[in-house]
């Protein structure tokens, strides 16, 4: 079949993320997986990351270390919020121009400091749109995700990485949120990363990162235009 032909007959399909969600073990702090979300009114896909338990017995301190998705929206019932908490600094990890169309909102606290540390994203990187090539090499395709996850998110994001995980070191940045657009890519690859070092076994930090798809549907939509307007390719003649 013509490619232009699939685009107009293949209806889109999404995924239900409710299959992409690996149940947590019990916590070390008795919290289940919804717990961990803070109730934001404005923000998306922000958890604290303690209570996790390492092989050796130790637990992750909760209330050190947070994730989180785009700050813009918080309200000021949000920012009063994560002011109580303590926040001492905010890891930016969007794009300049993500940053300009939708700065951060901060916590109410004084103390808290806001550093951009840009990193490299899939969706903006060369290598990536060199890497999306695969899409129409089909004994390629199921590499797509794990070529571009070690050579863009990890790769080119190496000097970066190393950057925040130092930050994070100092506990004189705790508690720190560590952000990006959805806190699902840039961020999840970070925060997956420190649970390594920090012992965490694999499955905890696999489901970890399987918890920002109870957020997904905040994203279904966009993803559905986007495909929309790929269809509309398959229009041309």
């Amino acid at each position: 079949m013509p490619l232009k032909s699939w685009f107009r007959t293949a209806p889109p399909v999404l995924p239900n993320p409710d299959d992409w969600i690996l149940p947590l073990p019990p916590l070390a702090d008795g919290r289940t997986a919804t717990e961990r979300f803070l109730p934001l009114q404005g923000g998306v896909n922000f958890r604290d990351i303690g209570g996790y338990e390492t092989a050796d017995g130790r637990a992750i301190r909760a209330g050190q270390v947070y994730r989180a998705g785009v700050l813009s929206h918080l309200t000021p019932t949000d920012q009063q919020l994560l002011g109580s908490l303590g926040i001492r600094l905010v890891c930016d990890l969007r794009t300049a121009s993500e940053v300009q169309k939708r700065p951060d909102k901060l916590p109410n606290n004084p103390e808290c400091q806001w550093r951009h540390l840009p990193a490299e994203s899939l969706e903006r990187s060369a290598r990536w749109r060199g890497l999306t090539a695969m899409l129409f090499n089909r004994a390629e395709l199921e590499n797509l995700m794990d070529e571009g996850y070690t050579r863009v998110m990890i790769d080119d994001n190496a000097l970066l990485i190393g950057q925040v995980l130092r930050l994070l070191a100092d506990a004189h940045n705790r508690p720190i949120i560590i952000h990006c657009s959805a806190g699902k890519d840039r961020t999840a690859v970070i925060i997956a990363l420190l649970l390594h070092i920090l012992g965490i076994p694999q499955e905890i930090i696999l489901a970890d990162y399987t918890l920002s798809n109870t957020h997904y549907h905040k994203y279904r939509d966009g993803i559905a235009q986007d495909i929309h307007r790929l269809r509309r390719l398959g229009n041309h003649r």
